[in-house]
């Protein structure tokens, strides 16, 4: 058997009013004149605090530019100032480092030149060891 569906009931509660349109009065050319003179005058008047408003956050803007101009010199300046630095700091590291080798080089040849020939006596003496020659470069040795 065949069960009948039952028709939802539509209805619609609304608890806001009808809006209708109110009637309109006839107006003379005077009143009508009368009222499009007060908006326009409104406009203008609307208008003219707009064109206000634009001219000061034109003159506002300005000086922020001036300010961000002039922020940007500086720091231009302050980087010129920092590049030369950077030079003359890796100029000072390049000579540091070459004076660093040419030390490292003289105790180098100290050693080569003055210790080895003389401790290969003592380590001779200590037995176990047979050093029969040292051979040391001269050409490579510096003059003090």
């Amino acid at each position: 058997m065949q069960v009948k569906k039952k028709a939802a009931k539509k209805t619609y509660k609304s608890s806001a009013k009808k809006k209708t349109v109110p009637s309109l009065k006839k107006m003379s050319v005077e009143e009508l004149l009368a009222v499009m003179t007060e908006n326009h005058a409104k406009t203008e008047a609307a208008i003219q605090k707009l064109s206000a408003d634009l001219a000061e956050s034109h003159v506002r803007m300005e000086a922020r530019h001036a300010k961000t101009e002039t922020a940007i010199q500086e720091l231009s300046a302050e980087n010129r100032l920092l590049a030369a630095e950077i030079k003359k700091t890796s100029a000072a590291v390049r000579e540091l480092t070459r004076n660093m080798g040419g030390l490292n080089n003289s105790f180098g040849t100290l050693v080569e030149v003055v210790l080895i020939p003389k401790i290969r006596h003592d380590i001779n003496a200590l037995g176990n060891h047979s050093f029969k020659e040292i051979i040391t470069k001269p050409e490579s040795c510096r003059t003090w």
